[in-house]
């Protein structure tokens, strides 16, 4: 199989998987949530998500509403993330740097994102299990197919070869 057929295909599995962190790395981004201006909404999967794991109408609205829920729990802590955010950036921007103001947010920040990472955590959880046994099979296939090729779009990542880091060997 070509780089790129194995990119595409890595690329969908990680879409559907990670719908729910999808949403969560939109909502994330500054200026609060939802999908950037002219970007496409999060109503349901990508096309060639639904082919390549050949998701039924049923499946595609069980997904959406999935997503919807993980975006409506996600809301008020991304709401209370945002300005703790916002001073960690002014500390960070800072002449001097206060560690202890630094330590004392992050301790705030880190038990929201804990509760975020659950609520994605979830919503892969039950897209996963929206899928029949046969899509399931499909998609062990794909990441079998798609170990150690490295990060999303078969990008090296952190402790890949190519990564961070010093060069391997």
């Amino acid at each position: 199989m070509n780089l790129k057929r194995t990119s595409t295909i890595f690329n969908a599995l990680m879409m559907c998987l990670l719908s729910g962190s999808l949403m969560i790395a939109l909502a994330q981004r500054p200026g609060g949530g939802g999908p950037p201006a002219g970007g496409p909404p999060l109503g349901g999967p990508p096309d060639f998500i639904e082919r390549m794991l050949d998701l039924t109408d049923a499946q595609k609205e069980q997904i959406k509403a999935i997503r919807e829920r993980a975006a409506e729990s996600s809301q008020p802590h991304h709401e209370a993330l945002k300005p703790l955010m916002e001073q960690q950036h002014t500390l960070t921007e800072a002449v001097t740097f206060n560690e202890a103001a630094w330590r004392a947010l992050a301790a705030q920040i880190s038990p929201i994102q804990i509760e975020l990472q659950v609520i994605q955590a979830r919503a892969q959880s039950e897209t996963y299990n929206v899928l029949t046994a046969e899509q399931k099979a499909r998609l062990a296939e794909m990441r079998k197919r798609m170990e150690g090729r490295g990060g999303p779009g078969g990008r090296p990542g952190l402790g890949r070869p190519g990564g961070f880091g010093p060069p391997s060997q």
